[in-house]
């Protein structure tokens, strides 16, 4: 099995833009890395990551990378990396100080925890047809929380540095700095984002701390549907009400796949509507050792793995059709997950269109 390629800039002087020792501001380019999965000439790697028997990725699995690769990022930005050139690679090794950073004593006790993964936005399928490149950026930084975007194309070997490529989608994920002894904060460098992407990233990332922000206070568990909310469940109740009466009695004897998935949900033969509360699947799982961080807690993009496969399979056992993946919105890491938890896993399908 070929390795995963790596690629990641070797910090330079330009890259720190002074400062105290803890805050010495650094440049998104000190934590920029990219790494490529050979999935086009490694065959092995591809049947790992194929779902079923097509030519899809299996989205969890990726999701579960991309976590990895966020953190991986986010300690680059703050001075140590997990992963080199010795170790083939292999996301989730120990921290290693970055050659020519300013790693200082304080940095040896950080960890980096993921907070919540923001959105994750797909323009296209993931096919094992070409390789994936990923490269990963830190785009925002507060006092001890880091935005780390990570951006996904397909490419093949032989288009090289200019050949085509097709963008995929991309990811923002929140990572936090803490001291695991003292269980608080712990202050990252700053960001001096220096060309005009970077400055355009760093917007984008201010404005979706506000975004955030706002969405926290609108929160069902503070404050009560909006009108336009409530507005959109009673135009679905009239509308499902006018369906029902408008259909009449008799489907036939045929029917799709999907079809046959609904009636089996308890849909009626003449009204193509299954009743939300049918639409209800967990799954429970022990947390096991094989899958704990480097910090010794179950890792969080397992965690989201197994919640995305849940969710696949909800929409996969409703329509008989296998789903593509469009949008993850919002999802929060609340508790840290320990080595023997029992985790029970809920989805239900709450909205169609």
């Amino acid at each position: 099995m070929e390795a995963f390629r790596i690629f990641y800039r070797v910090p330079k002087p330009s890259d720190s833009a002074g400062g105290s020792p803890d805050r010495a501001a650094h440049t998104p380019a000190q934590g920029w890395v990219r790494m490529i999965y050979p999935f086009s000439t490694d065959t092995n790697l591809r049947s790992l990551y194929t779902l079923f028997e097509t030519d899809h990725l299996r989205t969890g699995k990726i999701l579960e990378d991309l976590d990895a690769f966020a953190a991986d990022v986010a300690y680059r930005h703050c001075g140590v990396i997990r992963y080199s050139s010795t170790n083939g690679g292999k996301i989730g090794s120990a921290a290693t100080a970055v050659p020519g950073a300013d790693a200082v004593s304080a940095r040896q006790e950080l960890t980096i925890v993921t907070a919540s993964l923001d959105r994750v936005t797909f323009v296209e399928r993931l096919s094992n047809a070409k390789d994936l490149k990923v490269e990963g950026i830190v785009t925002w930084v507060g006092s001890s929380s880091m935005e780390v975007r990570v951006d996904l194309w397909s490419t093949l070997p032989a288009a090289g540095a200019g050949g085509a490529e097709e963008y995929l989608g991309s990811a923002h994920f929140i990572m936090v700095a803490r001291d695991p002894k003292l269980s608080r904060g712990v202050i990252v460098n700053a960001l001096q984002p220096i060309t005009k992407r970077e400055k355009m990233l760093f917007d984008e990332g201010e404005s979706n701390r506000r975004r955030r922000m706002s969405a926290r206070e609108l929160s069902l568990q503070k404050k009560p549907p909006t009108i336009e909310e409530a507005g959109l469940i009673h135009n679905m109740y009239i509308a499902r009400k006018k369906h029902e009466q408008n259909n009449t009695a008799g489907s036939g004897s045929g029917g799709t796949t999907a079809a046959a998935a609904a009636a089996a949900l308890g849909a009626s033969p003449s009204v193509d509507t299954i009743p939300m509360e049918k639409t209800k699947i967990s799954e429970t799982s022990a947390m096991q050792y094989q899958d704990r961080n480097i910090h010794n807690k179950i890792f969080g993009g397992h965690l989201m793995r197994l919640a995305y496969q849940l969710a696949w399979v909800n929409v996969y056992k409703v329509t008989g059709l296998a789903p593509l993946p469009r949008l993850v919105d919002d999802i929060r890491f609340v508790h840290p997950v320990s080595i023997g938890d029992v985790m029970t896993f809920n989805s239900q399908i709450v909205y169609t269109e």
